[in-house]
C-alpha cells in the first residue's frame, strides 16, 4: 500500500475488521466528530460549523510536525451504518475521503461488528506529499486504532480487534 504511494503520490489504505463492538457502538465513536481532539492522533482542535442529523461541516485542526494546518472537513451519515468524510475547502488536501462501514455479523453476536475502513488523499503542498509519504503506514494505522482504542475506553473492552480480514 505505501509503494502504491510512492509510484501513484496517492495515498490510499483499505482494512476489514472483525470488532468485538457493536456496530452501533463503532458508529458513535467515529460520528463523534466534535471530540476527535480528545482521541484521534495529530488531531488538535475540531470545531463544529454547522451540524444536522445526516451532516456535520468541522474545522478540523491537525498537526504532526513540521505541518500544522486545518481544514473544513464535510461528514455524511447514515445510522449506523457509514461514515464518510470528504476534506470540503481545497486549501489542504486536493482531495481526502474517508469511509467507514460498519455491518452486523451475520448468525454472529450482537455485540460485534466488521468495520471497513478507507481512506485517500492527496495533499496540494509537495512538501506535505513527500513527509505523509515517509509516514503513511503509520498515519493511518495509528488513526484506525485511536478509533478501536476509544471504542474499548468508552465501552470498557480489553479486546477490541477479533480478527483482520480480506475481502
Amino acid at each position: 500500500m505505501v509503494l502504491n504511494y510512492l509510484f501513484k503520490r496517492r495515498p490510499e489504505y483499505k482494512a476489514k475488521k472483525l470488532l468485538c463492538f457493536s456496530k452501533e457502538q463503532m458508529y458513535e465513536v467515529v460520528s463523534d466528530v466534535q471530540n476527535y481532539s480528545t482521541f484521534l492522533p495529530f488531531c488538535t482542535k475540531s470545531t463544529i460549523q454547522n451540524q444536522n442529523p445526516d451532516e456535520i461541516r468541522v474545522n478540523l485542526e491537525i498537526g504532526f510536525p513540521p505541518i500544522c494546518e486545518n481544514y473544513t472537513s464535510v461528514v455524511t451519515m447514515n445510522r449506523p451504518n457509514v461514515v464518510f468524510a470528504r476534506s470540503a475547502d481545497g486549501r489542504l488536501f486536493e482531495y481526502l475521503e474517508t469511509v467507514w462501514r460498519f455491518s452486523s455479523v451475520p448468525e454472529g453476536d450482537p455485540m460485534t461488528c466488521i468495520v471497513d475502513f478507507s481512506i485517500r488523499f492527496k495533499f496540494k503542498n509537495a512538501l506535505y506529499s513527500h513527509v505523509a509519504s515517509i509516514f503513511f503506514g503509520k498515519l493511518v494505522k495509528s488513526i484506525e486504532n485511536a478509533f478501536i482504542d476509544e471504542a474499548a475506553r468508552r465501552y470498557g473492552k480489553p479486546l477490541g480487534v477479533i480478527a483482520d480480514l480480506q475481502d
